[in-house]
């Protein structure tokens, strides 16, 4: 009985040692930095060495890398990884393009192969590497390089430095620019979640280490980031950013209180629309129903709602990255500028010019149409859903509720705008009698057609879809 409660014993001790092990023993993490180096050999230098001191592991540089450089980065010992500079890459880009990566590849590999320090090549950077087509095209192209090995590959993909053909990330890269204190705090969380590596950019380390000494100092004294003992600063008490995408709501609320009060019959067709739609189609065939303001209003009034839909999904879905994704792959959407705000301008224009040619459709084709706003107001009027939809949308986003409620709201406001046009041309057809049938073929069936055309080329389409996928999920 004794010898059996020793061996109990020793097995419960060596159970609890092998847990304690993984809490007493961690991975040690050393600092990397993405490297721009000066023109001036002297500032180059000075960097260096300030690398050393902070015992910086790995440098990642974009080719080409000057001589002078070259030589006093390999003075210091540090390895270095090349980066090729191509970015944002999906499948059907890296096919058109493997010729030019392959050159460029060789290129690197002539120009750093004899380095004692050359430890690699960046080959993409935010590119398509999730897809098992593009992964496959890798393998391939690494094949036909030649330098399978004699080169270790890597990509940087979601903040992560991968080595090709391996799922398991060799470093961690915080994106932050911004010299403040909140930054502090996020390479601190950083150094928890990173794997060998925690890298950042090189004006990030040499800023804050400048205006914040004892960041420097915990840094210089500690052989890594793991035993460094970083002191984080005090945040102060950030206000809420403003959000203009609210205020363009309130405005569009405050416009429709604007026009109740300038139009006396305004808010009850509002009413009689939804409730009695069929007589608010004869006031407007019979011309009872004249003013086109309201009808004015209700089309720029969409066309804004539009933008604030596509501004609220591209928060929610793109991150930074991925917004810089897709204006480099596709550059007209950057019509005003690089930011969020572009895809709200782009979307406001393509909203307006859509209803432009509905409203055309829905009049010129109609001989029972003596005004061009009789057409007008029939399509408009069930765009008074739109404050109720995006209102939701903008409530909800500002308070960060799951993605799918503001993806089914969007979608709501797309089927409203679809059907306003068929609503709009059974309405209107009423009084056409024997030319009613040949109006509703070239009208709701053409739309139809067109409709089901356009979803066929856009999913088969493979390009796009590749745009779509790169920048939602980088």
């Amino acid at each position: 009985m004794k010898a059996r409660w020793k061996y109990l014993l020793s097995v419960a001790l060596w159970s609890l040692g092998l847990l304690l092990i993984p809490s007493s023993i961690q991975a040690q993490t050393k600092l990397g930095v993405v490297w721009q180096p000066e023109s001036i050999q002297k500032n180059t230098s000075n960097q260096l060495s300030t690398f050393s001191d902070y015992s910086v592991g790995l440098i990642i540089l974009d080719h080409p890398v000057s001589d002078n450089v070259l030589f006093e980065l390999e003075n210091t010992g540090i390895p270095y990884l090349i980066n090729s500079g191509f970015e944002y890459y999906t499948a059907t880009r890296f096919v058109e393009n493997k010729s030019i990566v392959l050159e460029k590849v060789k290129n690197i590999h002539q120009r750093y192969s004899s380095s004692p320090t050359f430890s690699g090549l960046v080959l993409f950077n935010n590119s398509q590497s999730y897809s098992d087509t593009f992964e496959a095209l890798e393998k391939d192209f690494i094949l036909e390089s030649g330098l399978k090995d004699s080169l270790k590959f890597f990509q940087i993909f979601n903040h992560d430095l991968l080595q090709i053909n391996s799922n398991h990330p060799v470093a961690q890269l915080l994106q932050t620019d911004r010299i403040e204190k909140a930054s502090i705090h996020e390479f601190v969380q950083g150094i928890q979640t990173s794997n060998n590596y925690l890298i950042v950019k090189d004006t990030w380390l040499l800023g804050i280490s400048s205006q914040f000494p004892s960041f420097s100092n915990a840094i210089s004294n500690a052989s890594d980031l793991t035993s460094a003992h970083i002191p984080l600063p005090a945040l102060e008490d950030s206000s809420a950013p403003f959000q203009w995408a609210i205020l363009l709501i309130l405005l569009l609320w405050i416009s429709v209180a604007i026009n109740i009060m300038l139009n006396a019959t305004y808010q009850s067709t509002i009413l009689r629309y939804f409730v009695a739609h069929r007589f608010f189609v004869d006031d407007v065939l019979s011309y009872r129903h004249r003013s086109s303001i309201s009808a004015v209003y209700l089309l720029f009034q969409h066309a804004l709602f539009g933008g604030l839909v596509t501004y609220f999904l591209a928060k929610v879905y793109l991150s930074e990255t991925g917004l810089n994704a897709l204006y480099d792959l596709a550059p007209i959407l950057s019509i005003a500028g690089h930011s969020y705000f572009s895809l709200f301008f782009i979307s406001v224009i393509i909203i307006l010019l859509i209803e432009l040619i509905a409203i055309l459709w829905i009049y010129i084709p109609n001989p029972g149409l003596v005004h061009f706003n009789q057409a007008m107001n029939i399509f408009t009027w069930i765009f008074h859903l739109d404050f109720i939809v995006v209102t939701i949308m903008g409530v909800l986003f500002i308070a960060q509720a799951p993605h799918y409620y503001l993806l089914f709201l969007a979608i709501t406001y797309l089927v409203t705008w679809y059907a306003s046009f068929n609503i709009s041309v059974i309405g209107t057809s009423k009084r056409l009698s024997l030319a009613r049938g040949r109006y509703l073929i070239k009208t709701i069936f053409l739309h139809t057609v067109l409709s089901v055309l356009a979803l066929v080329l856009l999913f088969t389409y493979n390009y796009w879809m590749e745009i779509l996928n790169l920048a939602i999920r980088a």
